[in-house]
Formats: structure tokens, C-alpha cells, sequence
């Protein structure tokens, strides 16, 4: 029996470092496995899977944002995830140190929502005109993604994963052997392998 909670790797990491029970840490952003295994909360880490950043539109946006370059117009309302998930991390240092167009987007910007699928959520909603999630969560959300950012603005968007120290250890390590063996169900929802 698997129970699942669900929310941003570094919201998830604190509820680790604080104790909470877990015994399977799957995190969106690598960082947060290396600071387990260097804190001694994880036993073992494995790089995971590998994403890319993607722009999607809301039927709102679509005739505003044609590239990314645009969510710096005036008048484009734009989500950015929040920086305590990492497609927040992701997504600004694309647009920051990559593109250099973050003073004009972050004009533009109407909300920072706290995870990738509220982003996602805010676009297939019609709230905002456009924001940048992973390809998995476009896909999930049937949001068609117009443009790929490319890994050397975004940075490598790395997941991994990690074994809890003092949780279920065995098992943990046995489910995640399962998941590693049925990687091709990851993979066509947008997933690559690492």
C-alpha cells in the first residue's frame, strides 16, 4: 500500500529534516536529494528523471504569447511558481540570468503559486495568459506546450530520488526497484530517463 503526499520538494525536504514519516523521497529538483544524503537524512540517492521547461498558453493568451520573449510585453499576464519549488527556481533563472528579461516579466507577473500543477492550473483555467511548468505537467493538464526552453537557460532539471534514513528502508528500496524497472511508464508521460 502506497501513501502519497504530495507537494514542493523543499516544502517536502523541511517535513523530512523535521521528522515527518516517509519512508520514499521523490523530489523535483536534485539539489534536495544531494542536501539529504550530505545531512544524513537519506540513505541512498538516485538521480531519477530528467524534464524540461516548457511555455504553455491559456485560450486568453494565445494570440498575446508566441515565445517567451513575450511574457515581457505589457499587458501579458504571467505565473511564475513560487522559488520553494523548483520549477520556480527553473524558471526564473531562464528568464534572469539566460534571457535576461526577468525586470520586465516580473512586471507582468499576476501570481506565484506554490507548486508546478497550480501553475499549470492558473493557465488551464484561463486566470493568466501564460507560464513556464515542466512537459510532464502539460502534458497531464492537456496544455500543448508552444515553446521548449533550452536546458542551457533553464540549467539541467534533474529528479532524483532518495531512500529516508530510518524510515521502511527495505521496502522503500524494493519499491523503488519496481519503479525503476517500469520506467517506460514515466517516460511516455514526458519523462526522460536520467
Amino acid at each position: 500500500k502506497v501513501i502519497a503526499n504530495y507537494d514542493a520538494s523543499g516544502k517536502l525536504y523541511t517535513q523530512i529534516k523535521e521528522g515527518q514519516p516517509c519512508d520514499l523521497f521523490f523530489s523535483a529538483d536534485w539539489k534536495y536529494i544531494e542536501k539529504g544524503l550530505q545531512e544524513g537524512k537519506l540513505a541512498e540517492g538516485r538521480k531519477w528523471l530528467k524534464e524540461k521547461l516548457v511555455l504553455v498558453v491559456s485560450a486568453g493568451g494565445r494570440d498575446k504569447v508566441k515565445t517567451v520573449e513575450d511574457l515581457a510585453k505589457p499587458g501579458v499576464t504571467v505565473a511564475i511558481a513560487d522559488p520553494k519549488a523548483p520549477v520556480g527556481i527553473y524558471s526564473e533563472r531562464a528568464l534572469m540570468k539566460a534571457l535576461g528579461i526577468w525586470d520586465k516579466v516580473e512586471k507582468n507577473i499576476k501570481a506565484r503559486p506554490g507548486t508546478v500543477q497550480d501553475a499549470a492550473v492558473l493557465v488551464k483555467e484561463n486566470q493568466v495568459d501564460a507560464t513556464l511548468i515542466y512537459t510532464s505537467v502539460a502534458k497531464q493538464h492537456g496544455l500543448t506546450p508552444i515553446q521548449v526552453i533550452e536546458e542551457r537557460y533553464s540549467g539541467e532539471i534533474l529528479f532524483g530520488v532518495g531512500i529516508v534514513k530510518g524510515g521502511k528502508e527495505a521496502l522503500a528500496k524494493k519499491f523503488l526497484e519496481f519503479c525503476q524497472q517500469n520506467l517506460g511508464e514515466f517516460t511516455k508521460y514526458g519523462w526522460e530517463a536520467p
